[in-house]
Parts: C-alpha cells; structure tokens; sequence
C-alpha cells in the first residue's frame, strides 16, 4: 500500500526491511506482513470502521491527514443536545476524540495536518474552538505540518492505532467525503457541515492490520518529528485484534506488502499487494483513479504480463475528482 507526497529530502531510506525480502523492488521503501487487509470503498464505511477501531485502541490514535475537520459527525454516538440524558460518545469527531481520551487513561491521540489548510480555520468556526480544548490536554496533540518544498503538498491519509492497525489510502476525515457506494444523485444524508447537499464522492483507502502497522507508524514519526513535532515514543504493538466486526477479511496473512514514499518530487504510485497461496503466486492490483488514464491501463492490461485486476477508472482523464464519469457498476478494469 503506499503513501503518497512526503516530500522533503531525497526519497531514499536505509532502514532495515522485513527479514523476509532479500531485497525491494524499485520505488518500494518498505515491505511488511499483515495478519489480514481489506479494501475500504467510500467513506460511509469507512467513518463506520474508523470508529469501531478507534474505540478500541488503548496506546495510541496517530492520524495523518491532507485535510482534517472535526465537526463532521462518525456513524454512532449522540449528538450534543442529547448529552444530559445520553452518556454514549460523541458522533462529532471533535467531541469524540475528546471522549476518547478521557475513558482511555493510557491513549495518546497525535494528529498531523496539511499547514496550508490552516487558513481554512477562518471558516471553520468550532474548529478552533476543537483545538483550543485540545491544547489543554497533554495527550492529544495537534500539528500543522509544513516541512515540505513550496509548492508542494502532503497528501498522505494514514491513521495507525496501537502499531496494530493501519489505514493508508485516500480518505479524509473531512467535511464533504462522507457517500455510499451508490453514489445516489440526490442522497438527502450527503450534507456537509454548513447543511448543503454536495455532489457524490468516490474513495478508496485499505485497512490492514499486523507488521506493516508498525512500518507506517515509523513513516509517520518522521513525518512527526521533521515537522518540529516531539519525540514520538516507541510503543509494543497490541497484540489484541483491533479489527472492526463489520470489515470482512479480504486477505489474510499476506507475505508482503510494500509501501512506497516520495519525497522531494510529485509521485503517484500503483499500489501493490503480493499474497503467497501455498505453491502459486498471485499479485493483485489496486489502481487509484489519479494515478493512471484509462488508455494507459487499459494498454497496461494488454500486456502479456498482465495482473489480473478488477479496478474502477474514470472514462477520462482527470474528469475531475468527484467526477459522475464513472464505469458501470461491476465493469472490470482487465477482462
């Protein structure tokens, strides 16, 4: 699974690898195991099973973000004119991380934002109100982080709970992600925090739980630690299963997963997930719309050393992020 726009530096890293790899292919920083993986499709599920995970973790909530906004509301909890009768969490992710740490005695909650979008506080009204309370608190922390060249981004979505469990993909916890896959025209629960209807948004991240947790935790401390953020304590890996009960468990025991970075130039990556099957080999492909055209994967399918895949693409190039040009539902990528 990969990272994408760490940017400061020269890309390379001498960190040890899985003592399973002799060696990484071109543009992979890290391979790891994961006990089991699965792909999240839209953030309807993934705000769902975000909360089932993170109500689990006991050591640590670490969140790297593009964008973050904590007033969007999770899936369950109450709202706050039901405080005085209700004693369940929060459904406001401000409120809810909140929540967290005052049941949790031992959860540090470490969050890493895009500086730039620190303008966006301006109209962002409670947000800033969010941060203050946090600021009050030694076990939440809240960053901006800039330490990348001007002109450049951190675009990276990855959340690691405990070292245990892991999210990397293209996610935000932010306003205007939340759909369902189906992507209905006129979905009256799709409105943002100002209680407009936006238009329909398709994403993808991937949940994996196991080794590879704690390799993306160490992608993070350094993105933590250069941009001007406290030493990140080494924590063990919970060996409790923080997986949600709802995810049904697409891989298990994969042999390796790589995990790619980039810094100091814009990169895209094609994700990659290699599963060991007793005596075959099979590689599966996860293709993500802003990586590739459609002519370009479809000639890359064409190929006599094609991967078997199934993976939607907009019809066009770059028609637009939350473009409705989408294949039909079920259309497979490589037939």
């Amino acid at each position: 699974m990969t990272g994408e726009g760490d940017q400061s530096g020269t890309g390379q890293d001498s960190s040890p690898r899985s003592s399973s790899c002799d060696d990484v292919d071109e543009g992979v920083w890290r391979y790891a195991r994961a006990e089991r993986a699965s792909v999240i499709v839209d953030a309807a599920d993934y705000f769902l099973l975000m909360q089932e995970a993170m109500l689990k973790a006991k050591q640590r909530v670490f969140l790297i973000g593009w964008d973050f906004d904590t007033r969007i509301h999770l899936t369950h909890g109450r709202r706050w004119w039901q405080r005085p009768y209700i004693s369940e969490y929060p459904s406001r992710l401000g409120g809810f991380i909140g929540w967290l740490v005052r049941h949790r005695p031992a959860l540090d909650v470490r969050i890493l934002k895009w500086t730039v979008s620190i303008f966006q506080f301006a109209l962002r009204g409670s947000m800033l109100f969010d941060v203050i309370r946090w600021a009050r608190h030694k076990r939440i922390t809240f960053k901006f982080d800039k330490a990348h060249p001007l002109g450049c981004s951190h675009h990276q979505k990855i959340a690691v709970l405990d070292d245990w469990l892991a999210v990397c993909g293209g996610i935000d916890m932010t306003d205007k992600r939340w759909d369902t896959r189906e992507h209905a025209e006129n979905d009256s629960r799709r409105r943002g925090v100002g209680g407009r209807q936006y238009s329909p948004w398709h994403d993808a991240t991937m949940m994996m739980q196991g080794e590879v947790a704690a390799a993306l935790s160490e992608l993070g401390r350094g993105r933590w630690e250069r941009a001007g953020g406290s030493d990140l304590p080494h924590i063990s890996p919970s060996r409790d299963s923080l997986w949600p009960e709802n995810l049904p468990v697409q891989f298990a025991n994969v042999e390796t997963i790589a995990t790619a970075r980039a810094r100091g130039r814009l990169r895209r990556f094609i994700c990659v997930t290699s599963e060991k099957r007793s005596a075959s080999f099979t590689r599966k492909v996860s293709i993500s719309p802003r990586v590739r055209s459609a002519r370009q994967s479809s000639n890359a399918c064409k190929s006599p050393t094609r991967p078997r895949s199934s993976s939607y693409i907009p019809r066009t190039p770059m028609a637009g992020w939350n473009s409705r040009r989408w294949t039909m539902p079920g259309q497979s990528l490589c037939e």
